[in-house]
Order: C-alpha cells, then sequence, then structure tokens
C-alpha cells in the first residue's frame, strides 16, 4: 500500500516541464533549475538557485518571464541563493523566456538590465 501511494504522490508532483537557466557573465558561478506545474490559477514555478552570492541590503533578485512579442511578467523576488517558489497569473506557454535579474533597490519596476541567469540557448 506504502507504494502505490509514494507513487500516486509522485505523479501528482512531478513538474509538467523543467527548465534549465543558462549563468551569464554578471555571474559566471550562478546555476538554476526552474521546475513548473500549470495550474488552473496560473504557472507555479520552483526555482533552485546555487552560486548566487546574497543581495544584500541595497537589492535583490528577480525572476521574469517574457513573451515573444516582448512583454515581461515578474514572477517574483529573493535575496538569497535556494530553493525559491513563484507564481505566475499566466499560463507558462504564452511565456516561454525565463531569466534572473539583479535589482537594485529603486523606484524603477521594470528590468535593470543586470542579467545573472537567463533561458539556455
Amino acid at each position: 500500500m506504502t507504494l502505490v501511494v509514494v507513487g500516486s504522490w509522485w505523479i501528482q508532483t512531478r513538474p509538467d516541464w523543467t527548465v534549465v537557466l543558462a549563468p551569464t557573465d554578471q555571474a559566471p558561478q550562478a546555476r538554476a533549475v526552474v521546475y513548473g506545474w500549470n495550474r488552473p490559477e496560473g504557472t507555479r514555478m520552483v526555482v533552485e538557485v546555487e552560486g548566487l552570492p546574497d543581495a544584500g541590503d541595497d537589492g535583490y533578485y528577480e525572476v521574469w518571464l517574457t513573451a515573444p512579442d516582448g512583454r515581461h511578467l515578474s514572477a517574483g523576488t529573493f535575496r538569497a541563493a535556494g530553493e525559491v517558489v513563484v507564481w505566475g497569473a499566466f499560463p507558462r506557454s504564452e511565456f516561454p523566456r525565463i531569466w534572473i535579474t539583479y535589482e537594485p533597490v529603486d523606484d524603477d519596476p521594470g528590468p535593470s538590465g543586470i542579467t545573472v541567469l537567463d533561458t539556455a540557448a
């Protein structure tokens, strides 16, 4: 019986898709894998980040998704490497590019231009 329960749990929790993010020149030591689940209410993502230094008090990291037409959506922020859970109220299929930027604490809601991880080519 335990095997059936564990097998059922794995099938229900297994991600619908996985994306490996590549480091950029801004953070060549960084690595990340994004696991995603397509849900009626949006897209749930677990981002496993390694090799990024703590962002400190003056900044944070932000997970972005970009549509082919150039629209950017923020999926969430974090300050340190580790496992990060983020949500987007949109279908993943509309936003194929996933990338992470370092953001200084300022009044600009858009991406800073300091990309540390990006969808692998």
